[in-house]
C-alpha cells in the first residue's frame, strides 16, 4: 500500500478549526507529512470526514459554534485541506456545508437544498473554483 489516511491531519484540524486550541508547530508538521515519518507526499491522503467519520460540522466541537461561524471554520477547513502538501479528499457534501453524522449501514443522502442558503453556496463556491 503506498497510501493511507493522514489521521493526524483531521484531528488537529477539528480540534483547530474549531477554537478549541492553536499550535503552529503542530500546523507545521501536519502540513508536512514528511515531519511524520511519510516517505513521500503522495503517501498520504488528507481528510476531514470520510464514509467512517462524521461531516466536520457534525463534530462535537462545532456543535458549540454560531452556525454561521461553523460554516467559515469548514470552509477554511476545505481550504486547508485541498492546500496542504498530500492528496486531498473531500467527502460528500462537504464542499457545501453538510453535517450529517456518520451512521452505519444507512444512507447519508447528500442535502442539496443548503445550496439554496447564501452561506452554504458561499462555501460550495470556495471549493469548486
Amino acid at each position: 500500500m503506498d497510501g493511507c489516511w493522514h489521521e493526524s491531519f483531521r484531528i488537529f484540524a477539528i480540534e483547530n478549526l474549531a477554537g478549541d486550541t492553536f499550535d503552529i508547530e503542530k500546523l507545521k508538521e501536519v502540513l508536512e507529512p514528511k515531519q511524520q515519518g511519510y516517505q513521500k507526499v503522495t503517501n498520504v491522503i488528507h481528510y476531514l470526514a470520510s464514509h467512517d467519520r462524521s461531516h466536520l460540522l457534525a463534530a462535537e466541537s462545532f456543535q458549540t459554534l454560531d452556525p454561521e461561524a461553523a460554516l467559515k471554520q469548514a470552509k477554511l477547513g476545505a481550504v486547508l485541506l485541498v492546500t496542504a502538501v498530500g492528496i486531498p479528499m473531500l467527502w460528500m457534501g462537504q464542499e457545501f456545508g453538510q453535517s450529517a453524522p456518520q451512521t452505519p449501514n444507512q444512507l447519508n443522502k447528500l442535502q442539496w437544498f443548503l445550496l439554496k442558503n447564501q452561506p452554504n453556496l458561499s462555501c460550495w463556491n470556495t471549493t469548486n473554483t
